[in-house]
């Protein structure tokens, strides 16, 4: 599991050891929700396998797909907040989670851990903020949108090469359907 997380692969030791040993597995099904938008959040989730939605309340659509090393539930453990968004498997999802008590005891320890984690949720905060038409936040930038932890995970590069693939793809098709019309006289 360590290698999948980019949070607990580049921590020290003591800290990854430290949050392995509280984690406690769990198995969600498809459709299954791991806790609703606006709950009291306990507990943070680290996913081993599988693929979790991302809902909002403020959005018709998914927010996010989040997969293998991703981790969620964090706002709320770290912000002593409700639950921004609800998270609901989307198909048989093993997870790992920790007690927001358990947690704190480990980042207290860990203080440079603890600022990066609070920095990582305060901005996953912001984001979900944003979807709020009632909220006055300002248009977010690409630095905002950027969540460094998800993109560091084999998922995220996975659909980034792919997104990359497609966009070469497209650039290629485009300019062969320029060069058509040139030839057309267009």
């Amino acid at each position: 599991m360590f290698e999948l997380v980019p949070l607990l692969s580049r921590s020290p030791a003591t800290f990854s050891n430290k949050i392995a040993l509280s984690m406690k597995s769990r198995v969600f099904f498809g459709n299954e929700f791991v806790f609703e938008e606006g709950s009291i959040g306990h507990e943070m989730y680290f996913i081993s396998s599988g693929v979790c939605e991302i809902v909002s309340s403020h959005s018709k659509i998914i927010v996010k797909a989040i997969a293998d090393g991703c981790y969620f539930g964090d706002v709320a453990c770290i912000l002593q907040t409700r639950r921004t968004a609800g998270v609901r498997a989307k198909v048989s999802t093993v997870l790992f989670s920790i007690t927001d008590q358990k947690l704190m005891e480990v980042l207290s320890e860990h203080p440079h851990m603890h600022k990066y984690m609070e920095l990582i949720a305060q901005k996953r905060k912001v984001r979900l903020a944003s979807l709020d038409p009632e909220n006055e936040l300002k248009e977010l930038t690409s630095e905002q949108i950027a969540d460094e932890e998800d993109a560091g995970t084999k998922y995220f590069c996975r659909v980034e090469n792919i997104r990359k693939k497609e966009e070469i793809h497209f650039l290629k098709l485009k300019k062969v359907h320029e060069g058509r019309e040139k030839e057309r006289g267009y």
